[in-house]
């Protein structure tokens, strides 16, 4: 998963893990940065490494095994988001994924 800088720099900001919980109820992926330790404990997440793309900011984290786990189409597409900025994490949208 490709995260601009824009909402990378927002939300992750100096991080270098971040979890990782995909929620079949709301067909989105929830990604928040490690020092939110209360986030595991309520969604069930998983962590992973947060890598840096470029200078700017953009980030990458390497979901893979949620794709496979879910049987989600790993096809590029751009997805509709919302920043939760009051707990700081990112709800990423899913609707157009249909399963593998």
């Amino acid at each position: 998963m490709i995260i601009p800088a824009v909402l990378a720099n927002q939300v992750l900001s100096n991080s270098t893990s971040a979890y990782v919980a995909y929620k079949k109820e709301l067909n989105s992926i929830l990604v928040s940065p490690k020092e939110n330790d209360w986030f595991p404990k309520l969604h069930g997440s998983l962590e992973f490494i947060v890598k840096s793309k470029d200078l700017k900011g953009t980030k990458s984290i390497a979901i893979r095994e949620i794709l496979i786990d879910n049987e989600i189409d790993d096809n590029d597409k751009t997805l509709n988001y919302d920043i939760n900025v009051r707990k700081n994490f990112l709800k990423i949208e899913l609707p157009n994924f249909k399963k593998v």
